[in-house]
């Protein structure tokens, strides 16, 4: 069945009234002044596409999702140029890409005032070193509210430090098939007071292509020494899942008891 001019005029007035909601939500009056991005509606999708391109992007109640594996999405950052994405509840950075300005541009100028949560995930099988934009993640911190995900990157020692220092205050830190480097036992004392964290994932990070927690038990005693530092951390931390990271259940509790975590609980 065709539409009507006049069911196709209603349609056309209800997405620009869901445009100017959405812009009047993310309260930016740079993002308002910009025409560099139009909303339409597709069912319960909203469906955006930047003006004169060929990018097309899906925004969702549940998630903003960028894949940097896939030109259009590439020419989306750099589209943005220095302007900021309005807040949002989620944004997922699908397949990182080893040192790209696209990215880098997305993080250091274009990341929201707000988000509730942020994941970001390297494309490669190998551990990616997150330096080229590690000092951009770690500025956005206090812009992640609710919970933070690391999936596929090799952390050193000093990044793993700062990196959980800078997110104390979000409910659940994730750090997923990730390479977390920990030489020794860091003392959070301090850094860590009023840390709000509840939830550490530490999901495949312990298998031999990442930390090695099988042959390298020391990494993940120095790392739950490190957090046991914390006084304030103790009293906030009630769940830590180790799936899949070679370590048994027993041996598990044994080092988070000796820590004065055994309250804890642990999912493997």
């Amino acid at each position: 069945m065709e539409e009507t001019p006049d069911s196709m005029q209603a349609k056309l007035a209800h997405v620009r009234s869901l445009e100017k909601s959405v812009l009047e939500k993310s309260k930016r009056e740079d993002y308002k002044r910009s025409k560099s991005l139009h909303f339409n509606m597709h069912s319960e999708e909203i469906h955006a596409s930047l003006l004169n391109s060929d990018v097309e992007f899906y925004f969702t109640d549940i998630a903003f999702f960028l894949y940097f594996d896939d030109l259009r999405y590439m020419k989306f950052a750099k589209k943005l140029r220095h302007l900021a994405f309005f807040d949002i509840n989620n944004i997922v950075c699908c397949d990182i890409l080893d040192k790209n300005k696209h990215i880098y541009s997305f993080l250091n100028s274009s990341f929201p005032h707000k988000v509730n949560s942020f994941w970001i995930s390297s494309k490669y099988t190998v551990k990616l070193d997150p330096s080229y934009y590690f000092d951009c993640i770690m500025r956005n911190s206090s812009s992640i509210i609710q919970s933070v995900g690391f999936a596929g990157f090799c952390f050193n020692d000093q990044q793993l430090k700062r990196l959980i220092t800078s997110f104390k205050h979000v409910r659940l830190l994730s750090l997923q098939n990730c390479n977390l480097c920990v030489l020794v036992v860091h003392d959070f004392s301090k850094s860590l007071k009023n840390a709000k964290i509840k939830k550490i994932t530490l999901l495949w990070s312990g298998q031999t292509n990442a930390s090695d927690w099988k042959n390298n038990l020391d990494g993940f005693k120095n790392l739950i020494k490190s957090l046991a530092t914390s006084q304030d951390l103790k009293l906030t931390l009630k769940e830590i899942n180790m799936r899949y990271c070679s370590i048994g259940q027993e041996k598990a509790l044994k080092i988070l008891k000796e820590n004065g975590l055994s309250h804890i609980k642990v999912l493997i």
